[in-house]
């Protein structure tokens, strides 16, 4: 569910992003929640509840650009959009993290546009990460970057979308790092199935490599796979 505040001192504004939330939430079947705040401090004591707000430079009790420096002391990632009738507030926008504007009066073509990019980035936000120590010192990985790891000698190797990269350790070790199902671990690999092409005789094909499967692994590696492919 895509949960969505709307901090607005006009009623009529706000109704009319609330409108243009159910449309959006009809015609592209996704689960939404708004709720509607005429004052900052109403939103900040809730702020919590929400995945996303848009915020008028103007509310009820202080400026909306006050109460998103509020917001960003306890909360960093949160997308904000500022509304407002005047580009001047673009630089103050940038001080608080501002992903966007939409100028009022609001067409639902640009709100559509606008709500579509910040599912996006939330989903990107959602993306879970392994942390690996490198020659240059420790370093993220976002985990759809990964099609397998593998292990030589006294390194592990992650085979990533863009190349690979070596860490010292033991496969066994890095193992703990991708849990989850996602990943479906081999004799001699970790695979990633958001990757997998095909399990096709005693091979699976990962990205562009062809990895052998035990014939007593094959069973569960396809119930793995199903699973991950129809899950919610």
């Amino acid at each position: 569910m895509l949960k969505i505040a709307i901090c607005e001192e006009k009623h009529e504004i706000a109704s009319v992003l609330k409108e243009y939330v159910e449309r959006y939430s009809a015609e592209k079947n996704v689960e939404t929640e708004v709720q509607a705040f005429a004052k900052g401090s109403a939103f900040l004591a809730k702020q919590h509840k929400f995945d996303v707000v848009f915020m008028d430079v103007a509310l009820q009790d202080e400026s909306g650009i006050e109460a998103a420096q509020k917001l960003r002391e306890t909360n960093k990632k949160m997308p904000l959009v500022f509304l407002t009738q005047s580009r001047q507030f673009v630089l103050k926008g940038n001080d608080v993290d501002a992903v966007d504007f939409l100028s009022v009066p609001i067409g639902y073509y640009e709100f559509e546009t606008m709500l579509d990019r910040l599912q996006m980035r939330l989903v990107k936000m959602d993306v879970p990460s392994v942390a690996v120590m490198t020659k240059t010192g420790a370093q993220r990985i976002s985990v759809d970057q990964i099609e397998y790891i593998d292990n030589t000698l006294h390194h592990v190797v992650y085979h990533l979308v863009d190349g690979d990269l070596r860490v010292r350790g033991s496969l066994g070790e890095e193992a703990k790092k991708v849990t989850g199902d996602r990943f479906f671990h081999l004799s001699n690999y970790i695979i990633n199935l958001g990757h997998v092409n095909k399990v096709w005789g005693n091979d699976v094909y990962v990205g562009s490599v062809c990895l052998p499967v035990s014939y007593k692994q094959k069973p569960e590696l396809l119930d793995s796979l199903l699973a991950f492919m129809n899950r919610g």
